[in-house]
């Protein structure tokens, strides 16, 4: 039950990047918004990481 709940942020923020991607690829097309939304992607996965093993994020 705990590890459910602690991935509804994420599930709550794909949902929320569908929904503003669509609109983003209306405007500029598919190859400008997939490049837009790869950056913040290796972003966080670069800051993931950094995480000590210690964090319940540890890979």
């Amino acid at each position: 039950m705990q590890a459910g709940f602690g991935r509804l942020p994420l599930a709550a923020g794909i949902v929320v990047a569908i929904r503003i991607g669509l609109r983003l690829t209306g405007r500029w097309g598919d190859r400008w918004t997939v490049s837009t939304g790869l950056v913040p992607a290796a972003a966080g996965l670069l800051l993931l990481s950094t995480a000590p093993i210690t964090t319940p994020f540890a890979c």
